[in-house]
Order: C-alpha cells, then sequence, then structure tokens
C-alpha cells in the first residue's frame, strides 16, 4: 500500500516539474517574442510642409513726372485726371515758356525784314537783267544775285529759329509709361507745377522673410498665392530676393511668418528681414493681403533615426515589418538633420533604433 502512495506521489511530482518547465519555457519564448516586437517610432519619409509667407500687392513701377527745368516755364493746362489710366506717349499736361514767347516775337519780326529784303532783291535782279539785256557787262547782275542769295539764306534761317522757337513755345509732358494716374493739383509754390504720379499696370507681391528662413526661397520658384479675402489659388513666380536686410531687431512688425520653420519658436534680441517680390499674372487690387505658399524640397529626418558607423550613416528601413539597414547621406543645418540621398518618399524608418536593432529583425509597421 505504502509502495502505491510512493509511486503516485512520484508520478505527481514528476507532472508538477514537467509543468514547471514548460512554464518556464513559454516564458522565455514570450521574452523573446517581446524583444523582437520591441514598440519603435515608426515615420514616413515626406517632404517638408511648404513655407507658408505673408505679402501684400503693390505696383511694380511708379513714375515720378518730371516737367523742364526753367523759370520761365508755367501751367497750361493739365490734360489728365486723377485716377485716369493712360498710356505711354499720351499728352499729360502743356506748358508755357515766356522767355520764348519774347524770342519768337523778335524772331518772326526778323524773319519778315528777311522775306521783304528777299522780295526787294528779286525786284532788283529783274531791273539788273532788263538793263544789261544784250550788254557785255553783267557785273550790276552778278550783284543782284548775291545780295538776293544773302537774303534767302537769312529767310531760311529765320525760318528754322521761329520754328524752334514755336516748338519751345508751349512744351508738352507726355506719358512715359502705361498706368493709372496719382495728381496732387495743388500748385507747388516753387516751381507752380502739379504733383504727378505714375502708378504702372504690372504689379508683384511685395513680402518679407527672416534669416531663419532665408535659404528656402529661390528666383523662379514656382509658389501658390492665396488673398486673403478670397479663397482663390493663383500661381505665381518668385522674381528676386534680396540680400541685404530691410530691418533687423526683436518685436519688429515685419510680414514675414513661417508654418513649420526652422526658426520657428527662435527667440533672439536682433531678427533680420529680407524683401522678396513675387510676381502673378492675375490683377489685383493693390494694397490687398495675401499668403504665399511657398514648397519645399527638403526632407527632415529624426537625428535619433541616425546609426553611425565607421564614418558611415545609416538607418533602418522598415520593409514588410522587418528592419533593413540602409546607408543614406544627411546633412545638417541649424541643428536640423536634412536627408541628402538613400531614401525614397514614403519610405518608412524607425525613429528611434536601440543598440541591439539588427536587420531582419520584426517591427512594429505602424508610422507616424
Amino acid at each position: 500500500m505504502k509502495s502505491v502512495f510512493k509511486k503516485r506521489g512520484f508520478i505527481i511530482g514528476l507532472v508538477i516539474v514537467v509543468v514547471l518547465i514548460i512554464a518556464m519555457i513559454g516564458i522565455g519564448i514570450a521574452r523573446s517574442r517581446s524583444s523582437n516586437h520591441t514598440n519603435y517610432q515608426i515615420v514616413t519619409i515626406k517632404r517638408d510642409s511648404p513655407l507658408l509667407l505673408k505679402g501684400q500687392i503693390a505696383s511694380d513701377n511708379t513714375v515720378d513726372v518730371t516737367t523742364p527745368v526753367s523759370g520761365t516755364l508755367t501751367l497750361s493746362q493739365i490734360n489728365v485726371q486723377d485716377g485716369q489710366h493712360v498710356e505711354a506717349g499720351q499728352v499729360l499736361m502743356t506748358l508755357h515758356d515766356s522767355s520764348a514767347e519774347d524770342q519768337l516775337y523778335e524772331a518772326q519780326a526778323s524773319l519778315a525784314k528777311a522775306r521783304l529784303a528777299m522780295q526787294q532783291d528779286q525786284q532788283a535782279l529783274n531791273q539788273a537783267q532788263q538793263a544789261t539785256a544784250g550788254a557785255q557787262d553783267q557785273s550790276g547782275i552778278q550783284q543782284a544775285r548775291n545780295q538776293l542769295s544773302q537774303d534767302e539764306l537769312a529767310v531760311s534761317q529765320g525760318e528754322t529759329q521761329v520754328s524752334n522757337l514755336q516748338n519751345r513755345l508751349n512744351p508738352i509732358v507726355k506719358a512715359s509709361i502705361s498706368g493709372t494716374i496719382s495728381l496732387d493739383d495743388t500748385a507747388n509754390t516753387t516751381t507752380g507745377m502739379p504733383s504727378m504720379k505714375i502708378i504702372s499696370d504690372g504689379q508683384v507681391i511685395n513680402g518679407q522673410i527672416s534669416e531663419y528662413d532665408y535659404a528656402k526661397i529661390r528666383p523662379q520658384t514656382q509658389v501658390t498665392v492665396l488673398p486673403i479675402s478670397s479663397g482663390a489659388k493663383l500661381k505665381g513666380t518668385i522674381l528676386s530676393v534680396d540680400n541685404v536686410p530691410t530691418q533687423s531687431g526683436a518685436g519688429s512688425s515685419a510680414t514675414a511668418a513661417t508654418a513649420g520653420g526652422a526658426g520657428a519658436g527662435t527667440s533672439s534680441s536682433s531678427v533680420s528681414y529680407y524683401k522678396f517680390t513675387v510676381k502673378i499674372d492675375q490683377r489685383l487690387v493693390n494694397g490687398f493681403n495675401v499668403q504665399i505658399k511657398v514648397p519645399q524640397n527638403t526632407i527632415r529626418i529624426p537625428s535619433a533615426a541616425i546609426v553611425k558607423e565607421k564614418g558611415k550613416s545609416y538607418v533602418y528601413r522598415v520593409v514588410k515589418n522587418k528592419a533593413v539597414k540602409t546607408e543614406v547621406r544627411v546633412s545638417k543645418d541649424n541643428g536640423v538633420t536634412y536627408l541628402d540621398n538613400g531614401l525614397d518618399l514614403k519610405d518608412k524608418i524607425v525613429a528611434n533604433p536601440d543598440k541591439n536593432m539588427k536587420s531582419g529583425q520584426e517591427v512594429n509597421s505602424s508610422a507616424d
């Protein structure tokens, strides 16, 4: 009987040992699987968000209308009105030159005398020809001809002088470009001339960008223009970017604003701003405010995703839920890591690999 109990006790003990061994093996496998399925942070490779800047519609050129400088000139007539559209070459003002008027009277009087003298010379020549008809001595005829030639030259010169003075008498001022007239017809106390400008038909968008984002825009870049007064989306092109700052200083009311820029949230006691201009094809009202969406070709990746080995940089791509060690080239700017090459858009990488990660290791494929 005792031997039966001993045998049963042995069997029960053996079963318990086997169960413990199986449990330990299961725990080990579970831990191993847990190690191979660490929840790493996965990010998708994509371009940086567009830069969003502010701008304002303005004329691309404003020309001051100038008049000849002379103390003898006075204004006769203004031929246009404020707000009127004019074409290049159109008459804007008519002036009067009192000095030319005085000289014109004198020149006209001299011309009249020269013409009278020429008529008298012609009569003298006719008489000399009749008086010496058939005679050998023709000296009188030659003298009359010489005098007539001199007076003909005087008439020609007088006519030219009168014509020039007539042109000076009432000079006109013409528009150098097409555009809209801005006129202040209150006479200037110094010159007596009105203040007049031509605002050109062409338009640009004037904007400013901070030094933090300066490297992110380039001339000839295609942009999207978003008027804040409507839901329109217009195409534009960056024409120029100044290389001399327009203003600097903390708290300045510059029109630059960024979305996700490298300088976002950065405080500085002095920040420089640079003017840039954008050309649009569709005409808007001068002074309208717009937003300028500038696409970005840069690709940021987390600095922690980079694994350094023997002077080279690697990341772990996630392919079919497995890590694949991949060599990449990166660069840094203002503390931000940018991808130069080695990956494609929409690739997924492990943002926080640890020192135990190996190629082929299974990873969580969920991405940001």
